[in-house]
């Protein structure tokens, strides 16, 4: 029995042209869509940071960005910044103003490592 090889070839053709108009049409869809240009604002010891050396940031599951730096943590919520910084006095403070590391664990508790003065959160 002879067989047509254009009729043999058509589902493999018609599946590459089916790929092609949905590269094609998902293309014309990313370049026409309107983003909006990034912005960029830098903060400043003006704005409320409390240092200007970071070493450790996080944004955490609630939206707020957390920022340690050489001279304690700051909690940015998008508009202005909250300082919290080691105090001798205070035993729910910071253990130490150079923070290193932070990290949110599994439960929502932010860990903060400092230089040598251990780990709180």
């Amino acid at each position: 029995m002879k067989t047509n090889k254009n009729l043999q070839l058509y589902p493999k053709t018609k599946n590459r042209c089916i790929v092609l108009v949905l590269i094609l049409s998902s293309l014309a869809h990313i370049l026409s869509a309107q983003e909006e240009p990034i912005r960029i604002k830098h903060y400043t010891l003006e704005d409320g940071l409390s240092q200007a050396s970071i070493n450790s940031l996080l944004q955490d599951r609630a939206g707020f960005v957390w920022v340690g730096t050489q001279d304690g943590l700051n909690k940015f919520d998008g508009r202005s910044f909250e300082v919290f910084k080691f105090s001798a006095s205070d035993s729910t403070s910071v253990s130490g103003q150079f923070i290193e590391k932070i990290f949110e664990d599994t439960t929502g508790k932010i860990w903060v490592g400092t230089l040598g003065n251990g780990l709180c959160y």
